[in-house]
């Protein structure tokens, strides 16, 4: 909830700070940095969990997996944010229509060492099954988040925003090691043991999957959100953009409830009793969270769009309807794919992720040109649709190959 209520304060700020254009190019900046962070810590946050998981405290192979993760993600994290500060200006003209914001690529290349090092503590805490830390941590620095961006939008308009989301992660660190300094896992000797490349091998696996799925994604919307820009207007874009952050928003409570539930039970568990207990529960959760979202956006669509946003976002409204459509299969498929993850189904998963990421992108050049934003969403819809159907055939195929009875992991 806290989540929920910082991002639409965040975003009603943007609305009105910014307008449709501006929303539109911060959307295109947020896409970005989310991939860098994703690829600063080299997907290793997967892997960590389930070694997490499964190794007990203060043994060797626990202190291996964590040292041999965080010796990757900040490697990643360098070698990334360096290459980050050489293509500065080339990607700002690309990205953002000008190169005067290479400064704020700049700076978002230089903050990812401290966004490799604040996953490691989140992973662990996930690993360690002890969600009210991981929401006490997950909350604050989201508080931060939004309160940088916030402060930054009325200050600097869009240039404080890009600099606000950069300066925030360092902060961010600093208040997860401040919350899990007495945590008996936060040793010295859990961070500085040998690196391990039977370890490495292991988190290989994880960590293409992990890419498939976070970088897939913020891909596809930079290349759709460039073609609709051109096809349309900035502010064309910017209304789209503002229907998606809605979206973002509240999917994002089921992507955290897979993340610090579904992820770690499932990797604990590998009889076809418990994933189907597991897979129905987390199910529910999408139809009631898609059903309740629904009607309120369907009905009041309105005062939604005047709350959230502006009257210069009232255009937004018709687009509401094949958004939810394709949130539904998008949401079921994040279930779905989970299995996948956790069966560590490599070439099923990874095919998936790229391939209907890449059929979200094909569909939208044909439709764009001669629809606009409503292509753009028939799009989305049919993508998202058939990326879920792919994934329930898999995920059938997988669970008839497991055992009937329990068994203990690890």
């Amino acid at each position: 909830m806290v989540r929920i209520l910082s991002g639409l304060v965040t975003t009603k700020v943007m609305a009105v700070q910014l307008g449709p254009s501006g929303v539109a190019l911060l959307g295109q900046f947020s896409n970005f940095h989310g991939l860098l962070c994703v690829l600063s810590t080299c997907a290793t946050s997967q892997g960590m969990t389930r070694l997490s998981a499964e190794n007990p405290v203060g043994s060797k192979p626990f202190a291996s997996a964590i040292s041999t993760g965080l010796k990757i993600g900040l490697t990643s994290a360098a070698a990334i944010g360096l290459l980050t500060l050489l293509l500065a200006s080339p990607l700002a003209s690309l990205l953002l229509q000008s190169a005067d914001y290479w400064p704020y690529i700049t700076l978002a290349g230089a903050t990812l060492v401290f966004h490799s090092a604040s996953i490691v503590i989140l992973t662990i805490l996930n690993g360690q099954h002890d969600p009210a830390t991981y929401t006490r941590i997950s909350i604050a620095q989201g508080l931060v988040a939004s309160a940088f961006s916030i402060g930054g939008a009325l200050l600097a308009g869009l240039k404080g925003v890009f600099s606000g989301m950069a300066l925030s992660i360092p902060f961010s660190l600093f208040i997860g090691i401040l919350m899990v300094r007495h945590k008996d896992w936060f040793r010295a000797s859990n961070f500085t043991s040998a690196y391990s490349p039977a370890v490495a091998k292991q988190f290989v696996n994880f960590g293409l999957m992990s890419v498939a799925t976070a970088v897939s994604t913020p891909i596809a919307l930079l290349f759709v959100r460039d073609m609709l820009i051109n096809a349309t207007s900035l502010e064309t874009a910017g209304q789209w953009q503002a229907v998606w952050r809605i979206s973002e928003i509240y999917l994002g409570i089921l992507v955290t409830t897979i993340g610090l539930y579904l992820l770690p039970k499932l990797a604990r568990a590998t009889a076809k009793a418990s994933y189907i207990a597991e897979l129905k529960r987390t199910a529910l959760l999408v139809v009631a969270l898609c059903a309740c979202v629904s009607a309120v956006l369907l009905l009041g669509s309105h005062w939604v769009v005047r709350l959230l946003y502006s009257p210069a976002f009232d255009p937004m409204q018709a687009l509401f309807p094949l958004q939810l459509v394709g949130d539904f299969f998008k949401a079921l498929a994040l279930v779905l794919n989970t299995v996948l993850i956790v069966r560590v189904q490599v070439k099923q998963q990874m095919f998936g992720e790229l391939f209907f990421a890449g059929l979200f992108v094909l569909t939208s050049m044909v439709l764009i040109k001669d629809t606009g934003t409503t292509g753009l969403q028939l799009a989305y819809a049919g993508s998202q649709f058939c990326w879920a159907g792919y994934l329930l055939v898999c995920v059938m195929r997988t669970l008839q190959e497991m055992p009937e009875k329990a068994e203990v992991s690890g």
